[in-house]
């Protein structure tokens, strides 16, 4: 008899959502024996699916003798590229990975890859939606909550198209990505800490684009000038400019062959290759979830080849991700907005933006690196600022332009400030903003939780009823 040859053996780093799945295909689908290192404890959930497959689960320091046996390691997006145990693989010969790489770098089917500074869940998740309800089979994954490793554990060659919201954490380590199309929804200042600058962050997200030569990238007029300003290849993809018809002019440098989709807020159309589109199935008026449409049909549009009045059918049944611009109520002929998910000033800025009149506005929590005076390009939407939490001195003094014309009150925490807006909502009835453009990590463990509370805060003390 010959001897059984023991199974070859992985390390995964990291054990979150992207380090449960790249654990659970490197075991049951390529054969690997599989150890999984982080430094401190994941959540309750993922420790127990790690549990119940036999996954062994390290917690603490990432030393040399965790790396005995292994031959192939899969690093976590969440992992820094300057933490101790990267430069110990690199040391020991050991090929390295990320999870993307390990499920999309051989997968033969087609998809979409979706980056951008905001909106890219909501295109994500849109997407895959409008391709389902036109009666084809997709799945959205990826930063979105689902890893693409779990998505195609069973099978790399299934009928499915795959709607793939990826990071820039999630591009940077990433080499071998080729999908379709790629919509790039927007780009504003966020994690310095890990790319060091606007343009670092800016050529993150573009490596997915020179990974990609053959597919479509969509992107907006702004996405093309930092492309030029970066020095990035334009030509590298067949680029597809969808904006508003007076941004859509360029300048002598831009390639000639980028093709234009032409979208109007105010009619909700969009004209492409000749056709206009109305999306009259849309239920919102809100103009960043109107141009979030548009994103999402043309993608889907190119993935699978259905024509726009299949996809736009799915546009009414759609419900976006939790806290996102989500339409929580209306007080006396009001709206009331949770946008907790807006943890930057561009986001709060578009969400001003969208609103159809002035608001009360509430600010707050942990900044970034960010100047909040870019929200005065929005004045003439905010009628009241309530400003709390750890950042709130320094927002009260980029924002001083605007306290010269408008109510601003400062609170010092999240709870102090909802309740003074509910009050003064209560006093003068006005549409309510709740778009904090900061980090919730002074006081929550994540925007979830905050929106959350925001919610039952309102639920509690206003008498909301659903349509405008």
């Amino acid at each position: 008899m010959k001897p059984n040859k023991s199974k070859p053996k992985a390390l995964v780093i990291g054990a979150g959502i992207s380090g449960f799945g790249a654990a659970i295909y490197l075991k049951q689908r390529l054969a690997y024996e599989v150890i999984v290192s982080d430094l401190k404890p994941p959540t309750s959930s993922i420790k127990k699916r790690f549990e119940d497959l036999s996954i062994p689960l390290i917690i603490g320091p990432q030393t040399e003798t965790l790396l005995e046996g292994i031959e192939r390691c899969v690093i976590s997006p969440g992992i820094p590229r300057h933490a101790p145990v990267i430069k110990l693989l690199a040391q020991a010969n050991i090929p390295t990975e990320s999870e993307i790489d390990l499920s999309l770098g051989t997968y033969q089917g087609a998809w979409m890859a979706i980056t951008g500074t905001n909106g890219k869940s909501t295109c994500t998740a849109l997407a895959a939606h409008l391709i389902k309800q036109a009666g084809m089979e997709a799945i959205a994954c990826g930063n979105i909550g689902l890893s693409p490793s779990e998505v195609l554990l069973e099978s790399e060659h299934g009928s499915r198209y795959l709607c793939v919201e990826l990071s820039s954490y999630q591009i940077e380590g990433s080499f071998k990505l080729k999908p379709n199309v790629i919509l790039f929804t927007s780009f504003s200042k966020d994690h310095l800490d890990r790319h060091g600058s606007m343009q670092g962050y800016f050529q993150a997200k573009w490596k997915l684009v020179d990974m990609s030569p053959d597919a479509f990238l969509i992107c907006s007029r702004h996405i093309i000038d930092m492309a030029q300003v970066y020095g990035c290849n334009l030509s590298s993809a067949r680029t597809i400019a969808l904006d508003e018809e007076d941004k859509l002019t360029f300048n002598d440098s831009t390639p000639s062959d980028i093709k234009l989709c032409e979208i109007n807020p105010k009619l909700q159309t969009m004209r492409w290759q000749g056709h206009t589109i109305k999306l009259d199935s849309h239920p919102s008026l809100y103009r960043h979830d109107f141009i979030n449409s548009c994103f999402a049909m043309l993608g889907a549009h190119l993935l699978c080849g259905l024509d726009f009045a299949a996809l736009k059918q799915g546009l009414s049944s759609f419900k976006k991700p939790r806290y996102r611009f989500e339409h929580i109520g209306v007080y006396q002929g009001h709206p009331i907005i949770n946008d907790s998910k807006s943890t930057n000033t561009e986001a709060t800025l578009v969400a001003l933006q969208s609103m159809p009149s002035p608001v009360l506005l509430l600010l707050g929590g942990v900044a970034k690196d960010e100047d909040f005076s870019i929200l005065s390009k929005a004045q003439s939407q905010i009628r009241m600022i309530i400003v709390y939490g750890q950042s709130r001195l320094k927002i009260l003094s980029e924002i001083s332009e605007l306290s010269a014309s408008i109510d601003v009150i400062q609170c010092p925490n999240f709870e102090q400030a909802v309740n003074q807006a509910i009050t003064a909502m209560q006093a003068k009835p006005m549409p309510m903003l709740f778009s904090p453009a900061c980090a919730s990590f002074d006081e929550f463990t994540n925007f979830e939780e905050r929106g959350q509370r925001f919610q039952h805060l309102v639920a509690s003390r206003l008498p909301l009823d659903d349509h405008l």
